[in-house]
């Protein structure tokens, strides 16, 4: 048995974004610790087929995410050409029945991605496996974009169809998870099991010994994230306790839904 993971969205992600936020970072950090335990696969473009992408290169593209510039950058764009030649380059990757496919990111928003593992499914009897991050877009609809909740309820009807596994982040994810799976395929079972994201984290630098204590909260600012209970709660401890006694709150993200 071996395991290959997708990584088809984030290098087409990484045309747009150059920095991993949110589910990216946990991809790439899962990827950066999987060596000898999974390999790297992805769609080449066009017909390509699936194909073994070098993890030498991935590892070039990672410390590069580390660097100063943008994703519009002229050497990161050189640098996402040459992983795309050396993808289209690369030996094609053949499964077996014995096999294991994992998506770790977001594939979903790539069109036809979930009909090419679907066929890869039919032709090598192959297992899929899937993490589940949330499914708030189907909680609490009223928080999302109207575009985020159509195309989120499609992704995860998909999902059902297609995962033999969910990989849930958390227990909560996993009964949100089996309780919508439920909903939409009640004679269906998904084996699920329960990632948690705790892994230690590494500091290079030092904080200065004079810095002002603050608690940092790293997030996009919309109602979904709710910065405002957060908020609440700094106010009951400055009322509490007084301003004094209590670090600064700093929020960190970018503009997000209203």
């Amino acid at each position: 048995m071996s395991i290959a993971a997708d990584i088809t969205d984030l290098l087409a992600g990484f045309r747009h974004a150059r920095s991993p936020s949110g589910v990216t970072r946990v991809q790439t950090r899962l990827l950066a610790a999987g060596e000898g335990l999974f390999d790297l696969v992805a769609l080449a473009p066009g017909d390509g087929g699936w194909r073994c992408f070098p993890r030498a290169m991935l590892e070039r593209l990672l410390a590069a995410t580390l660097r100063p510039g943008g994703p519009k950058d002229l050497d990161w764009q050189a640098l996402l050409d040459e992983a795309e030649a050396a993808l289209a380059a690369a030996p094609a990757r053949e499964f077996t029945a014995a096999d294991w496919l994992l998506g770790a990111g977001t594939a979903w928003w790539l069109p036809g991605h979930a009909a090419r593992i679907m066929a890869l499914k039919d032709r090598s009897g192959l297992r899929y496996a899937s993490f589940v991050y949330d499914i708030l877009p189907l909680l609490v609809p009223e928080h999302c974009e109207e575009m985020l909740v159509r195309s989120f309820a499609q992704h995860f009807a998909t999902l059902c169809l297609l995962a033999d596994h969910a990989v849930c982040i958390s227990e909560s994810v996993r009964a949100d998870f089996q309780a919508w799976q439920k909903k939409l395929l009640p004679e269906l079972a998904i084996p699920a099991s329960v990632l948690r994201l705790d892994a230690g984290v590494r500091i290079d630098a030092q904080p200065a010994a004079t810095a002002e204590p603050f608690v940092l909260a790293v997030g996009t600012v919309e109602s979904r994230k709710n910065q405002l209970g957060l908020l609440r709660a700094w106010l009951n401890l400055i009322r509490r306790h007084g301003e004094a006694a209590v670090p600064r709150l700093v929020l960190v993200g970018i503009h997000g839904f209203l």
